[in-house]
């Protein structure tokens, strides 16, 4: 039950964060490279709530989830 209350925290404070980042890409002034990193931060913030939901729901995250979550993280990097 505890881990249950710590997956909806963190699934609550990852829908916050995605909310957030899509109100700074909504931004005209933004640059194209600091709107491709925001783009990459917001893909990546949406796959971690994807893959909470789906630890909430008891469903094992796939292969092809955390590949793409890997790939997007190493955008992020560059």
């Amino acid at each position: 039950m505890m881990k249950r209350n710590s997956l909806e925290s963190e699934l609550e404070e990852s829908g916050k964060h995605a909310e957030a980042i899509l109100d700074q890409l909504t931004s005209p002034k933004l640059s194209g490279s600091e709107y491709d990193q925001l783009l990459a931060e917001y893909n990546s913030e949406l796959l971690r709530y994807n893959k909470i939901e789906t630890e909430l729901l008891g469903i094992p995250p796939s292969k092809r989830t955390m590949q793409q979550e890997k790939i997007l993280r190493e955008r992020m990097r560059n």
